[in-house]
């Protein structure tokens, strides 16, 4: 929904630029997968599995921290191939008892990546300079980096979602824009949805690819608490996509329809806007939208989606309530 946008200000107020993430990444985590996919070479069972890793190995930088576009190119070029190889059983001594047991190379490359190894120390300490606070999928629930026990332990109040999921591609499972960090609900619901590139909050911001309408709203100016009511729906804006595979997998709609409170508060105070402005005569022109905004409790910059959960919900229907009031589109 909201794009994640760089320089980041980090929790800590320093200014992170997006190369200065990149060789922090690199300088975290390339080494040690190098070792560990070497590793997974040497005891492969197949010629076709040891030049598959190979390949990772000399593509590692980029599979760490190319960009989305670049990933995909990636995908692209070993996907027939991978899928192949991947699935292929692979039968391994066992220490305990002499047997066979079975597995499949996936698992050696999910292990070799070391992404369970990592996402409850480094990659917090990644969060801790994204700062990301909303969950950039449904801009519903808050995804916080916080300090706990006297802030020498770091902990993240989200979950990294891979947006190519760990068990088809696990050989992205550690690609820094294959990591994002989400709410529980929203990783729990995406699985092993593949959506497309543009769903990627790395690549773009969707939020202007639809609006949140707010229906049968006669009931919220009739004078009466009548929100229960109402229905809100998602709709696509005049030539864009949409977002019906977001909806589809996240259930925005489904979500969304439980503030209807929030939309009757905000209906309230659209309704009160002529009051609130005659007593903002008295301020100059340039600061008046300032107090509104603080009145009202939205912000109606569209770049402050990504600070508060329900802002894009929030703007979306203050617009409607506003017009359906006669007060066109401008504050």
């Amino acid at each position: 929904m909201n794009k994640i946008e760089f320089p980041r200000l980090g929790v800590d107020g320093k200014e992170y630029a997006r190369e200065y993430i990149h060789q922090w990444y690199l300088n975290t985590f390339h080494d040690a997968i190098k070792k560990r996919l070497k590793g997974l070479e040497y005891n492969s069972q197949s010629k076709g599995q040891k030049e598959f890793v190979r390949k990772l190995i000399f593509n590692l930088p980029l599979l760490l921290t190319g960009t989305p576009p670049k990933l995909k190119a990636f995908i692209d070029s070993l996907h027939v191939e991978y899928t192949d190889i991947a699935t292929k059983k692979v039968y391994k001594p066992n220490k305990v008892n002499g047997k066979r047991r079975k597995q499949t190379f996936s698992k050696g490359l999910l292990q070799a990546m070391g992404y369970e190894n990592y996402r409850e120390n480094k990659l917090v300490e990644l969060s801790r300079m994204l700062n990301i606070k909303v969950c950039p999928y449904c801009n519903h629930n808050f995804t916080l980096y916080i300090d706990i026990m006297g802030k020498t332990k770091m902990k993240g109040l989200f979950q990294f979602d891979h947006f190519y999921d760990k068990s088809d591609y696990p050989y992205l499972c550690m690609s820094l824009y294959n990591l994002i960090p989400s709410c529980s609900l929203c990783n729990h619901q995406k699985r092993t949805t593949l959506l497309d590139l543009r769903y990627n909050p790395y690549f773009k911001g969707i939020s202007d690819e639809f609006h949140f309408k707010v229906m049968d709203s006669f009931q919220l100016r009739s004078g009466k608490k009548a929100a229960d009511k109402i229905d809100i729906k998602i709709e696509r804006n005049v030539s864009r996509q949409g977002v019906d595979e977001l909806q589809n997998d996240l259930h925005l709609e489904e979500q969304y329809g439980r503030h209807k409170d929030i939309v009757q508060e905000i209906y309230d105070k659209a309704y009160n806007e002529t009051y609130y402005r005659n007593m903002l005569t008295c301020i100059p022109d340039e600061d008046r939208e300032k107090f509104l905004n603080q009145w009202l409790g939205i912000s109606l910059d569209k770049n402050d989606i990504d600070k508060r959960p329900l802002t894009k919900f929030c703007q979306d229907v203050l617009k409607q309530a506003r017009m359906e009031y006669g007060r066109g589109k401008k504050i």
